[in-house]
């Protein structure tokens, strides 16, 4: 196909690093977050002194969105951002400006997007769910007296809500701990909130989650929990089971 303009000339590779990029995807998420981030809830401040940096407060948040959105490594985002802003980024400066994003930060802003995908439509069901991820730190373990150097290990735990009739998977609230941290704990006392969750839907979640803590906590946000029960055996004495725990005045909750 003959150019429109024949004389004008892109740079040098730069139809091969625009096909990479799919770049239409990366502006359509850019300028969704660039309408989503409120800048006054954004838990870092620049330095008066010093090199005023390159990109603003808001365009920080994004760049890391952006970053994880994608599943992107450091210098990546660094080419992309270059792209949508014009603006010249160091990866290292990627690196600093994503550990400022702390968890309550995250938790807040996740939310916030999936209030806008329920306003929409939330017919769907919640899962809860977890998934380890091996850091390329490195922890200091000592055994026998030898110091043995491991790749640290966290935990990202994730309750989501699967709306069916949009095909998509919002996540409701987020947290992270160190690997060796239980699931069961964590959906009760970090993921199950009163005001983000709707009463009268399923949660859906393994055996690793079931226990009367979780199952109370359900029945007291009215959720009605399909969590898959532990071996009999073990919960013998306590006889703990969704139909003889959950209840609600005037109904059982259903399974």
């Amino acid at each position: 196909m003959a150019l429109k303009y024949p004389n004008k000339k892109k740079r040098a590779g730069y139809w091969k690093q625009y096909e990479r990029a799919g770049i239409k995807d990366y502006r359509k998420v850019w300028n969704f977050c660039i309408e989503l981030v409120d800048e006054k809830h954004i838990p870092f401040q620049f330095n008066e002194l010093g090199r005023k940096p390159n990109l603003s407060r808001k365009e920080y948040v994004c760049m890391s969105i952006l970053h994880a959105y994608f599943d992107l490594d450091f210098r990546e985002t660094e080419q992309i951002i270059k792209i949508l802003t014009e603006k010249q980024l160091d990866h290292t400066n990627c690196v600093r400006w994503f550990g400022k994003l702390n968890q309550k930060y995250v938790n807040d802003l996740v939310f916030k997007l999936h209030k806008k995908i329920i306003g929409i439509d939330d017919a769907g069901d919640y899962i809860a769910d977890s998934t380890k991820a091996t850091c390329d730190r490195l922890k200091i373990v000592n055994k026998a007296g030898e110091d043995i150097f491991y790749h640290d290990t966290w935990k990202l735990h994730l309750l989501v809500q699967y709306i069916f009739t949009l095909g998509v998977i919002s996540i409701v609230s987020a947290f992270s701990s160190e690997g060796s941290v239980n699931d069961s704990p964590s959906l009760r006392n970090k993921l199950l909130h009163k005001e983000k969750v709707v009463e009268d839907k399923k949660l859906h979640a393994d055996k690793g989650y079931f226990g009367k803590e979780n199952l109370e906590k359900c029945k007291s946000l009215g959720l009605k929990p399909n969590i898959v029960p532990k071996d009999k055996t073990e919960y013998t004495e306590k006889s703990i089971s969704l139909r003889s725990m959950i209840t609600i005045p005037g109904k059982r909750l259903g399974v």
